[in-house]
């Protein structure tokens, strides 16, 4: 599911487009965190048969999949990190 979404905006905008995005200086570290994330939880299910390490990893495929999405709102960014800041303490 979360594969849909990131080749949508790779649909909309272009393969060439996205990927420009991906490997953007601001954005590197959430890209790297949402493959690394994806790989985490395909392992945790399917090798390491482990609940809480495909839980832990698709929670973190989530946050990550989330500030990519909202990065392309206006102020999406700032709302992002007021509400982790203010939930993860």
């Amino acid at each position: 599911g979360s594969i849909c979404v990131i080749s949508s905006f790779g649909f909309l905008r272009g393969p060439k487009w996205l990927w420009k995005q991906m490997v953007a200086k601001h954005r590197l570290p959430v890209s790297i965190g949402y493959v690394f994330s994806m790989v985490g939880t395909v392992y945790g299910s399917m090798y390491a048969r482990s609940y809480l390490i495909t839980v832990s990893f698709s929670a973190a495929q989530l946050v990550a999949l989330s500030y990519f999405v909202v990065s392309y709102v206006p102020g999406g960014t700032r709302f992002l990190n007021v509400v982790f800041s203010s939930t993860c303490g």
